[in-house]
């Protein structure tokens, strides 16, 4: 089984690399395919919040995920279109289930295996 997994993390300093350590862990083990979306959505910026992502984003390419999204500027994706882009990348790797998790969500190895 192929397991597919979105993670959307945007300025989650605080827990960003306790969220990706026990999938990191388990990546092969499991035959997971990582994904994230990570950026300012077009909300945030209606909302009025200034962009801060800079230490999530190091994180998630440091861990060098199979497929990452990330947007910054005037010209930003709504929330469902950068899951979407995700989640189009999931399909073409025939992923048998996907999972979503947000990014502080933190899970322990064993959570993750049961």
């Amino acid at each position: 089984m192929k397991i597919g997994i979105i993670f959307t993390a945007y300025n989650c300093d605080d827990y960003i690399e306790r969220v990706l350590s026990p999938w990191l862990e388990l990546r092969d083990d499991l035959n997971l395919v990582l994904t994230a979306n990570s950026g300012m959505f077009s909300d945030y910026v209606k909302l009025g919040f200034k962009e801060k992502n800079e230490f999530t984003l190091q994180q998630l390419v440091k861990s060098k995920l199979d497929f990452l999204v990330t947007t910054s500027g005037k010209h930003l994706l709504d929330e469902d279109s950068s899951r979407s882009l995700c989640l189009d990348y999931l399909k073409k790797q025939n992923c048998d289930l996907v999972w979503a998790v947000d990014g502080d969500e933190i899970y322990t190895k064993e959570d993750i295996i049961n």
